[in-house]
């Protein structure tokens, strides 16, 4: 909320972490109005996965998913070529200089299943190609959110970081 205080945010939480309750949740938020649904998790692509690409399909609603936080490798939901998949990025900031590079530890890849929209352009990757936008995601120069409960132990002004932070943005 803090990055676009002007939003309103529906909050629709699924009943498990399984792919068909998670795909269930981004239909009710559809269903309930959302024009945009931003997706914070992922899970490791299999041959099964378009069974479940469906829950991701919404025509004219934008719909984003973290690419991970464990570097090379393509997982779902940001396979889905009808998702903005969402990498990560570093701040910098050194002798008066603000720089963005690649975080290291983003997600990116190419699926080995889903087929690439055609918008992708690249050579390199015969499938899907993860990541299509990136933003701050590394957790040591994440974005500074401020907890009034403990979390961990601690609270107050705490920095957070991952393709959970970027896929919102």
């Amino acid at each position: 909320s803090a990055i676009c205080p002007n939003c309103h945010i529906l909050l629709v939480e699924a009943s498990s972490p399984s792919f068909v309750a998670l795909g269930k949740a981004v239909n009710t938020a559809v269903k309930l109005g959302a024009t945009e649904v931003s997706n914070s998790y992922g899970g490791s692509e299999s041959s099964s996965e378009t069974t479940y690409a469906s829950y991701y399909n919404h025509r004219g609603v934008a719909i984003t998913a973290s690419a991970g936080d464990s570097g090379y490798g393509a997982q779902v939901p940001a396979a889905y070529n009808t998702v903005t998949a969402v990498g990560g990025t570093s701040l910098n900031y050194s002798n008066g200089v603000r720089t963005e590079t690649a975080w290291n530890s983003t997600g990116s890849g190419c699926s080995a299943y889903i087929s690439k929209p055609a918008w992708q352009k690249d050579q390199s990757c015969t499938h899907r190609t993860i990541a299509d936008v990136s933003a701050v995601a590394d957790p040591n120069t994440g974005v500074s959110v401020y907890d009034s409960f403990a979390y961990q132990g601690l609270k107050g002004w705490l920095v957070f970081g991952g393709t959970s932070v970027s896929s919102p943005i």
